[in-house]
């Protein structure tokens, strides 16, 4: 009798408990996560080895983790932490574009418009080459960066940028192919801040930044985490004139937060969100819409987002909107392209 009491008793505890541990158990989706978060980790770990930093930001639902291994600067020594921010180069384009389609919403500018209207006189084939060439790389201006003239990052404005390649001939018919070239972006951004009657950075602020709750963008500015071209420190501080195309500094918890927020209507309409994500060319075989690389395969769907590279810094910013996941890896070497790639599809897909 005494044995079957205390097996009842054991037994009513066990119950009494059980709901207590079901309730503090996580979940199979945040097991998931914590999961794939603690795989990226790895990954990270493992990239820091060769590069001095590496920062990743993954959302999954209402899941977030930011995640920092490595050093921010490495003569003298820091830590990197999550907060730090990073040139994001080409993705860059993602936040112009943007700007773009909200002049495009007001009225003040048409995809169609073309260049000829805004700056007469200042290209040749200006009637030729239209708004919606230049946000898909389509136009078929050469790279100002091609040029023998060209003094290096954040030097020339744009419209001395333009200059540089005013003269030559355009690549290819605008519309009938693409290629990268910033260019676009350099006229772009003249257009942009006639039809917008202000400098591009304070458009950017206006139109995309605060809307999107982004606190650590910036266009120019000096990041706090530095890039490293092999052993030379390769960071561009405080360019005098940051360029529409790749001059943005950023962290990768703020880029992930503006993909969401585009993505979700929360900074354009849905008629201007689907125009950006619509094919408009193909660039080094990759779909590209306005600002954007759309179709991007991975092995669990199709990604949109961008990707960003120069001589101290890597960045891939993909966001898979069906799955409400999103991931932001940077890497302060820009060597790291193809290990940056790996972290994010192990982040979206693992």
């Amino acid at each position: 009798m005494l044995i079957s009491s205390s097996l009842i008793l054991a037994s009513c505890g066990s119950e009494a408990s059980k709901s207590q541990r079901d309730s503090s158990r996580p979940t199979t989706a945040a097991a998931g996560f914590a999961s794939r978060v603690e795989t990226v980790r790895k990954q990270a770990e493992g990239l820091a080895k060769t590069a001095p930093g590496v920062i990743v930001s993954v959302r999954d639902g209402n899941d977030r983790k930011v995640l920092a291994v490595g050093n921010a600067a490495r003569d003298p020594e820091r830590k990197l932490t999550p907060k730090d921010t990073v040139m994001i180069a080409s993705v860059t384009k993602a936040l112009v574009a943007t700007a773009a389609l909200s002049l495009v919403h007001d009225g003040s500018l048409r995809l169609d418009d073309p260049v000829e209207k805004w700056l007469p006189g200042v290209l040749p084939k200006g009637r030729q080459i239209k708004v919606k060439h230049l946000l898909s790389m389509s136009s078929g201006l050469p790279n100002y960066e091609d040029s023998p003239g060209f003094p290096g990052a954040g030097v020339l404005p744009p419209g001395a940028l333009v200059d540089l390649i005013a003269k030559q001939p355009l690549d290819f018919k605008p519309g009938t192919r693409a290629e990268q070239s910033n260019t676009n972006y350099a006229v772009l951004q003249l257009i942009l801040e006639r039809a917008g009657r202000a400098p591009l950075d304070e458009l950017l602020t206006q139109r995309v930044l605060t809307p999107a709750g982004l606190t650590h963008t910036t266009l120019g500015g000096t990041p706090t985490a530095l890039g490293y071209d092999g052993d030379q420190d390769a960071t561009i501080r405080d360019p005098g004139n940051p360029s529409a195309a790749a001059g943005a500094v950023s962290s990768v918890d703020d880029i992930e937060r503006f993909l969401d927020a585009l993505t979700a209507g929360r900074i354009l309409d849905a008629k201007d969100t689907k125009a950006m994500q619509e094919v408009h060319a193909n660039v080094e075989g990759e779909d590209y819409g306005l600002g954007l690389l759309v179709h991007h395969r991975l092995s669990c769907g199709t990604a949109l987002g961008q990707v960003g590279e120069n001589a101290g810094y890597v960045m891939d910013a993909w966001t898979l909107p069906d799955k409400a996941r999103t991931v932001v890896v940077a890497a302060t070497s820009g060597t790291a392209g193809q290990e940056v790639e790996h972290v994010a599809e192990s982040a979206l897909c693992g």
